[in-house]
């Protein structure tokens, strides 16, 4: 697993690209105030992330992690994510796969 930061939604991967390329050039360490982190659901291979809870961050001990019976879709959200996100995603998955399918076999054969 990667720990990442989605910062926008792009309507096609050469927008994306583009993008990224604007900010690597531009890029600067920053730091900011973080006071609460959400835990992601998404079921399957389907649909957007939800939110499952919301954590507090910090020593306020008013502050209690909040749990959702009905995860909630994030607002200004899309229900549906773009056929070209979701193409990227199961190829970047497909990767992961096969890469930890090779690395098993070379621990098998070190035994």
């Amino acid at each position: 697993f990667t720990p990442h930061m989605t910062l926008s939604h792009y309507a096609n991967i050469t927008d994306a690209l583009e993008a990224k390329g604007r900010v690597e050039s531009k890029w600067e360490s920053t730091s900011f105030h973080v006071p609460e982190i959400y835990l992601l659901q998404r079921k399957g291979d389907e649909g957007q992330f939800k939110i499952l809870a919301k954590i507090p961050l910090g020593l306020d001990k008013e502050d209690e992690v909040k749990m959702f019976d009905e995860p909630l879709a994030f607002p200004a959200m899309p229900l549906e994510e773009e056929e070209w996100v979701y193409n990227e995603r199961m190829t970047m998955k497909n990767r992961r796969k096969n890469n930890f399918k090779r690395r098993r076999r070379g621990k098998k054969s070190l035994d």
